[in-house]
């Protein structure tokens, strides 16, 4: 059977320590004597007056490890928004790039438009003006 200290039935019920002591005093709670002087109380004994009690405890685990999974989340999901924020500044400056490029073709592309029919002039403007060629 399994003992447990008045510290550990307090914790497992989700009482003080004295409201423990008391329940023993009054005859509510069987409980033994160890050789330190302090009671131990039998976990079947424990159940039986408290018959949650090992809902509680169970919960009470639960809750902890949730808790530790929600930190854990949390600092997740910080490092994914600033990862997610970073990434959004990049797509943001290769937009810019992106479109100061596109404006360098357009003019490229109208420079050489323009450069094509200035030679195209030139060359019919040189024929008229011989009449030979």
């Amino acid at each position: 059977m399994t003992q447990l200290t008045v510290t550990q039935v307090a914790q497992m019920v989700g009482v003080s320590k004295r409201t423990i002591q008391n329940k023993i005093k009054q005859g509510f709670l069987s409980a033994s004597r160890a050789c330190n002087n302090h009671y131990n109380v039998d976990l079947s004994e424990v159940l039986r007056v408290y018959p949650d009690a090992n809902i509680r405890a169970n919960t009470d685990e639960n809750t902890n490890e949730i808790r530790e999974s929600n930190v854990s989340n949390e600092k997740d999901l910080i490092r994914l928004e600033t990862e997610n924020k970073l990434l959004k500044e990049q797509i943001s400056m290769l937009k810019d790039q992106l479109n100061k490029s596109e404006d360098r073709e357009k003019k490229l592309l109208d420079t050489v438009s323009t450069t094509t029919k200035l030679i195209q002039h030139d060359k019919a403007k040189k024929k008229r003006f011989l009449g030979i060629f």
